[in-house]
């Protein structure tokens, strides 16, 4: 393998990381190379975190996939297209490998990509993986994935419908909501009170606190789920302050 480096030969591939899978964000650019890095330099190691790309067909999703399994040969799985290779009883696929990579389409259509790929001989990967090994990983956390639009719908749609309802009254719940108005406003979802007061329960406290008409019940937000929700609102003005600016 060459000891010097030129990343002009793996322009073409880095450009195609920043341009299409980052779509131009120079920090989940930095972010993807990371995690490839970090598969690189640590064998053996959990990544923690899978890298999902979703986009129209023939963008160059499998080519840029393609030149990580060609990197990665012999400890690479291309194209798995059915999830009971990975799961099922019968998974000897995943023995010894770095890199799997699932797609939903069983064919390549290379046809815009050819002057591309042609480019892509022994010298590029020598490059490449040279790339890979020396990058500096010091500050990497794999966990601290930079926010993106489809990030931010992952986590909406994982949201429980109790979740919901303690982020839209957080700061009524942060002090202390009132039993009686918490289940005015309990979601569609729960048919009767019993099911939103055992769903709430995982969330807020039951205490009685004192007030005008004595002491009553009131739902209160527990510690961890007040800094759970104080972490969403902080993300999400951070993101606002970014796009501002």
């Amino acid at each position: 393998m060459t000891n010097e480096q030129n990343n002009e030969i793996i322009r073409p591939f880095l450009d195609l990381t920043r341009e299409v899978f980052a779509n131009d964000n120079e920090e989940l650019h930095q972010f993807i190379l990371c995690c490839i890095s970090s598969i690189v330099q640590n064998p053996g190691k959990k990544a923690e975190t899978s890298l999902v790309f979703k986009g129209l067909q023939g963008i160059g999703k499998n080519v840029w996939t393609n030149v990580l399994v060609e990197l990665l040969a012999g400890y690479s799985c291309p194209n798995v297209t059915e999830i009971a290779e990975l799961t099922g009883q019968f998974n000897s696929i995943v023995e010894v490998k770095m890199l799997i990579v699932l797609n939903e389409l069983k064919n390549n259509n290379l046809t815009f990509f050819k002057d591309f790929t042609n480019s892509f001989d022994n010298e590029f990967y020598e490059q490449l993986l040279c790339y890979f090994l020396s990058k500096d990983l010091t500050n990497f956390n794999t966990r601290a994935i930079p926010t993106t639009e489809a990030k931010e719908d992952i986590i909406a749609a994982s949201l429980s419908v109790i979740d919901v309802f303690c982020q839209e009254h957080n700061n009524k719940l942060k002090d202390g909501l009132r039993r009686s108005e918490a289940l005015c406003f309990r979601q569609v979802e729960y048919k009767n009170y019993r099911s939103f007061q055992l769903a709430i329960k995982d969330r807020c406290e039951h205490k009685r606190m004192g007030g005008k008409e004595g002491r009553v019940l009131h739902y209160k937000l527990k510690p961890e789920c007040e800094q759970l929700i104080k972490q969403r609102e902080d993300e999400d003005d951070m993101d606002r302050s970014v796009e501002i600016n």
